[in-house]
């Protein structure tokens, strides 16, 4: 683990600097880890899955103008899911991974799916991104807590989409986003 302070890290990776710190230490809390009554992430991994649905949404939207409804569904399914959402934290935000406080059975599954993504890297084409996403699971608390950094940027930026799309989730889904159809 990094020196950095959390904020500073997140600020040398993201170019983004919380003036709410406790937001983004929150979106790494998993109620494991102090127990129910103790801040933790559902809350803002409710309001980031919004988020995210809706900006994917949008994208599909205007990206697939002659997309059915059913098209726009798996389009949304296949990047908003919980295996994607983690390979992303993993592919762009690494050690983020190591200051998420859980308890010790969850940061060992976690350990064990970040040794296997490991393994299968570099993804050299959307295909075989596509295949690591179909053969290893995800531990749910990595897609949650993505969600929950999602939530963090968007409240921190006083609800900004934009500045949230800018910040944080084209800098993760950029490159897929351009590659799908």
């Amino acid at each position: 683990a990094s020196s950095l302070a959390l904020d500073e890290w997140f600020q040398k990776h993201f170019s983004y600097r919380f003036v709410r710190v406790e937001l983004l230490e929150t979106a790494l809390t998993h109620i494991s880890y102090g127990g129910a009554g103790k801040e933790n992430y559902e809350r803002l991994e409710f309001l980031g899955d919004a988020v995210l649905d809706w900006m994917v949404c949008r994208i599909g939207f205007h990206k697939n103008a002659d997309a059915t409804p059913a098209d726009m569904h798996i389009y949304k399914e296949w990047l908003v899911n919980n295996n994607m959402l983690g390979l992303q934290l993993i592919m762009h935000g690494g050690e983020l991974i190591h200051r998420i406080r859980c308890s010790s059975s969850i940061q060992a599954q976690v350990h064990s799916y970040v040794s296997k993504v490991k393994r299968a890297l570099p993804l050299h084409s959307l295909e075989s991104l596509q295949q690591l996403l179909y053969t290893v699971e995800c531990p749910k608390l990595l897609g949650d807590v993505l969600e929950a950094m999602i939530a963090a940027v968007f409240v921190d930026t006083n609800y900004s989409l934009t500045r949230t799309w800018e910040v944080f989730v084209c800098p993760l889904f950029g490159s897929i986003l351009a590659q799908s159809k």
